[in-house]
């Protein structure tokens, strides 16, 4: 408990410092994301289709995206922008899992897809006020990043199965 107490205020003094969402690429995210979702869903066997959010494969056909969620980590005591986003995977409106998508030196490129209890606790967590995702690897723990009323930033802890 202390250690969860100790990394509570950690986080909120790290939130002092700005952070900048990186919005302009949100283009550029999608039409990554649209290009190589294929790559990633097109072998999966049958009986793993619902480890990745899938009833079937027809629903192949149907996959949508979400507006990409921007991920931020705390290096130095700084709220700093990973230049990755999660992207997520919409099927009859619903977040099934989510594709990430990073910028390495201007290339775009899809690296990873999953992470169907993440997709799920962002779809009911987030509000308007919703700008991005921070990941706190060393406690693998994940948090909505929200602007309040007074325009400063908040962390929201999500409740999901890594």
């Amino acid at each position: 408990m202390k250690v969860k107490t100790f990394f509570a205020i950690a986080l909120l003094t790290a939130l002092t410092a700005s952070v900048y969402a990186q919005v302009p690429e949100k283009e550029k995210v999608l039409n990554t994301a649209k290009d190589q979702i294929m790559n990633f869903v097109k072998d999966l066997p049958d009986e793993g289709l619902a480890d990745y959010g899938f009833l079937n494969k027809k629903e192949f056909g149907k996959i949508k995206f979400d507006d990409p969620i921007p991920v931020y980590t705390i290096e130095d005591s700084t709220i700093v922008f990973t230049y990755t986003w999660r992207v997520p995977v919409v099927i009859d409106n619903e977040y099934r899992s989510l594709l990430t998508v990073v910028n390495e030196n201007g290339v775009f490129k899809a690296t990873d897809f999953g992470a169907c209890g993440l997709a799920k606790a962002y779809e009911t967590g987030k509000t308007p006020k919703t700008f991005g995702m921070l990941r706190v690897y060393e406690t693998k723990q994940d948090f909505l990043m929200e602007k309040n009323e007074a325009g400063n930033q908040v962390l929201k802890a999500m409740d999901f199965n890594r």
